[in-house]
């Protein structure tokens, strides 16, 4: 089973720090301020399931695993850009990072307006 949760904690097993971003974070003076999840009233969100593709390697091997990925949502709610944060695999990271691009996003809002803002995403593999 794949779920999908906003990052609140821990995972069940330390998981190692992702080492390569899956792509460039977006320069701030190219589309202007990043808003944190903490600066917005509300924070960007799916609009829709993130549903990766479980990695062929991972599910060969019986791995499951997560990865919390740092998400840049522009204001009109384009995903501009990802960073992993934590990963139990590369292969994860990468898995989540595609999915949560061709999600729908609403954007965050800052002061009723809508805002570029990053939010951190965790997708968790799960096999059934």
């Amino acid at each position: 089973m794949l779920a999908c949760a906003l990052a609140l904690g821990c995972t069940s097993a330390p998981p190692t720090p992702a080492s390569k971003p899956a792509e460039p974070a977006p320069a701030e003076d190219a589309v202007g301020k990043w808003w944190g999840e903490r600066e917005v009233d509300f924070p960007a969100r799916p609009l829709a399931p993130i549903e990766p593709t479980y990695p062929a390697h991972a599910r060969e091997q019986g791995l499951e695993g997560d990865a919390t990925l740092l998400v840049y949502v522009r204001a009109d709610g384009k995903v501009v850009g990802t960073k992993p944060l934590m990963s139990d695999g590369r292969e994860f990271a990468h898995a989540a990072a595609l999915a949560i691009r061709a999600t729908p996003f609403g954007p965050g809002t800052r002061r009723h307006e809508p805002v570029n803002s990053t939010v951190t995403i965790q997708v968790r593999f799960r096999l059934d």
